[in-house]
Parts: C-alpha cells; structure tokens; sequence
C-alpha cells in the first residue's frame, strides 16, 4: 500500500466516527481496517474519546433552519461539480477522482469537523497510557471466550493501556444483528454487571468498543445481544467474555 493511501485512511477515521463519510468511502476504510492494525488502534482510541466526549456535555437539539441551510449548501457543492467530474470514468480511475459529498466538503462545516476531529484525537491521546503515535505501547491483551454455539466466527481480544488505564475491545466475525437489536458490553464489578457501552459491527463483521477511566477494579467485560437501545441488565447469558482480573 501506498504511504499516502494510508495517510488518507488515517485521516479518515475521526470523518468516520462522525458519519461523515459516504457509503463507499466507509466500506473501503472498514476493509482497510481489517489488515491495518495501526488504524484500528487509532480507531479504539477515538471512539474512547468519543464516548467521552457524549457523556461529558448535554444533548442539544439542533433548530430545523440549520438542516435546511446544509441542504442548501450541499445543493450548491452538487450544482458547482465540472461536468467531466459528474460524469462516470472507469473504475481503476474512480478513487483519483471521486467527488466526497459529505458534510465535511461543505465550507461552512469543514472547520467544525475538523476542530471535532482535532478534538477527539487529543481527548483520546489524554486517556490514560494511549499515547498517539507510532511507539510502541505498554499494554496487554487478553483473549476472549465466545459461545461458539452462538456465535461461531467471532474473535475478541480486549486491550488494555498501561497502567489499567483505557481499555479497547475488538471483535471479528460478529453478524449484523438487525435495526431492532444491537451488541452491549457490560463490566463486572464486585460481582455485578454494568452496562458499558452499545455497538454494531461494520459490514464486514469488526466492532470496536472502548471502557474509558481506570479498568483496575473490573474483574471482566462481557458482550450481550440486546433490543435497540441497550438494556439495564443482560437478557441472555453473555456470548463473550474476557476476563480482566
């Protein structure tokens, strides 16, 4: 792979994390995910940060003239493409070519997702021993066990930062679940089960979920199949589990 090909799926990941990607452009950066483990690194480090970052401030909804003033920007971007841009060109062209319609393309948004973007990589960076960049971290993963009756494909491996600071959960294989049920993650503590976090695999199957904060305290995490909207305590007998302590 090219270095710059990289460097764009890096700068991908935070655009990713905030919906800004197409449809394509997302699908072709969860395929590198699968063969890059840099970025997937990077990845669990953002979505840590991102969850940080939801629980940290109050939920606004946004007033209806905004979305109508991204429509119309978007419209405009639309109307402003060359016509040798619109026009289809052969696929081994495509990627040198392809015009990204995404709210990041807009110019009264590009600096928000940009500052956003910014954002979460030094909130991440700030957790606990995940330190950005390449050096080597001092961490340690631990294998899960699945129910392979339920779930036959599936790898996990938690990774925790130094210090028990952070810890990064990755799991391969897991089958799309469907719009009315989602994955949950659960930390034992003394002996109970808290609810950690909700997530859905990519298309091709990888999740990546974070515990954000000290992981000294927690004996083990475990991943539960549960309604829409996650549950308060777990409604089947967990298909993962990874012990911590």
């Amino acid at each position: 792979m090219m270095a710059r090909d990289h460097e764009r799926y890096e700068e991908d990941l935070a655009p990713h994390l905030l919906g800004a990607l197409t449809t394509v452009e997302a699908q072709e950066l969860e395929q590198h995910l699968v063969g890059c483990a840099s970025c997937r690194e990077q990845l669990g480090r953002l979505r840590i940060g991102a969850e940080a970052l939801a629980r940290s401030v109050e939920s606004i909804e946004p007033p209806a003239s905004l979305r109508e003033r991204i429509l119309g920007e978007v419209a405009g971007e639309r109307s402003n493409v060359p016509a040798d841009e619109a026009s289809p060109v052969p696929a081994t062209r495509a990627r040198r070519r392809r015009i990204r319609f995404r709210p990041a393309s807009i110019p009264a948004l590009r600096p928000a997702v940009a500052v956003l973007g910014a954002g979460l990589l030094a909130l991440a960076g700030g957790l606990g021993g995940w330190a950005l960049g390449t050096a080597e971290l001092d961490r340690r993963s631990v294998a899960g066990a699945v129910d392979r009756d339920r779930l036959p494909d599936v790898g996990a491996e938690l990774t925790i930062a130094s210090g028990d600071e952070d810890a990064v959960l990755r799991l391969t294989g897991l089958p799309d679940l469907g719009s009315r049920r989602t994955y949950e993650m659960w930390m034992e503590r003394d002996g109970r089960l808290v609810p950690a976090s909700l997530f859905n695999p990519t298309p091709s199957g990888v999740a990546t979920t974070g515990i954000s904060g000290n992981v000294e305290d927690v004996e083990a995490v475990y991943v539960t199949r549960e309604r829409a909207g996650g549950a308060r305590t777990p409604s089947e007998p967990p298909v993962v589990r990874v012990p911590i302590s």
